[in-house]
This record gives structure tokens, C-alpha cells and sequence, in this order.
């Protein structure tokens, strides 16, 4: 990125107005030095946040794909603490921050996309469906998804079985 000293001011200010930047004092007072509050401000976590930034920086990702980014910013110890901390920031009533996004064709996995601007924002509302959110939830989806292929499949095993008797 190339930006202008008029530029990063403007997005500076931008941000303390939303509360999410103020400005440091430093002991030696040469250069005006800024911090983010942003998850202070929107009540996050440590790994809320080192998720929240990893999707505003790369776009979406999957869980895998966020643990592996976060090592530096927050220790995950497994993936399941990765999908534990999406689900908060997704559940939030008032403004939620992030959304599942459906698995891609030819993809094993969902991703995850933040709302605070973009793509996924858009994508949230044109009502991109997010998978459930807790394990139980997605077990259940699981189950019921396979008792439908396997009534599906079931007769297509005995018309092929019959099929072969034809020849034999």
C-alpha cells in the first residue's frame, strides 16, 4: 500500500471517532503514536480478536486455515477452540461479526468470513446460510444427511445387483 500522511490521518481519525484507535503518549513525546481498541471496544476475547484480524487481513478462511495463521497472535490448542471462538462474534444479536459461509464446491470444508465490511458482508446479506453452530447441531446435520444418502443409495444397490445377475 502507498498512502498519503493526509491519508492515514483521515483513517485515524476515522477510527477514534468509532472509538476503536486512540492516540499513546509516549515518555519521549516526538511522534504521536496510535493503539487499536477494537477488542476491548467490541467485547472480544484474546482469540476473538487474533481470529477477527486474521479474517480482516486474508479474506475467508477455514478453521484449519485460521489455526494455523493465529500461532503468533493466539495459541490454539486444536480446532475445536478455533470453532468455539467463530461462534461468539457470529451469535452476537445487536452486530454480529462474523458469518459461516457454505462449503465451496469441491472444498472439504466452510469458511469463515468477517461482516465488518465487503465481500462477506454482502454475502451475509443475500442470506448465506451458516452451518450450525455447535457440535451437537452439526452432528444431527451430519446423521440426518447420511440416513437420506443411504435411503437413496439402498435401491440403487439392489437394481444394480439385479442388473448383474442378468449377466452372470
Amino acid at each position: 500500500m502507498e498512502l498519503a500522511e493526509g491519508e492515514v490521518v483521515r483513517g485515524l481519525d476515522r477510527l477514534r471517532g468509532h472509538g476503536l484507535a486512540v492516540e499513546r503518549h509516549t515518555v519521549e513525546g516526538r511522534v504521536v503514536k496510535y493503539a487499536h481498541t477494537a477488542k476491548r471496544r467490541l467485547a472480544l476475547t484474546p482469540a476473538e480478536g487474533a481470529l477477527l484480524c486474521l479474517l480482516l487481513l486474508r479474506g475467508p478462511q477455514t478453521a484449519g486455515e485460521l489455526r494455523g495463521r493465529a500461532a503468533r497472535l493466539h495459541p490454539f490448542a486444536d480446532l475445536a477452540e478455533v470453532e468455539v471462538a467463530l461462534v461468539r462474534p457470529q451469535e452476537r444479536a445487536a452486530f454480529p461479526l462474523g458469518v459461516g459461509l457454505e462449503r465451496l464446491p469441491g472444498r472439504r470444508e466452510h469458511r469463515d468470513a468477517h461482516l465488518l465490511s465487503g465481500a462477506a458482508a454482502a454475502a451475509a446479506a443475500l442470506g448465506v446460510a451458516a452451518p450450525p453452530a455447535t457440535v451437537e447441531a452439526r452432528r444431527a446435520a451430519v446423521e440426518g444427511e447420511v440416513a437420506s444418502l443411504r435411503a437413496a443409495v439402498e435401491p440403487l444397490q439392489g437394481e444394480l445387483e439385479a442388473f448383474r445377475t442378468q449377466f452372470r
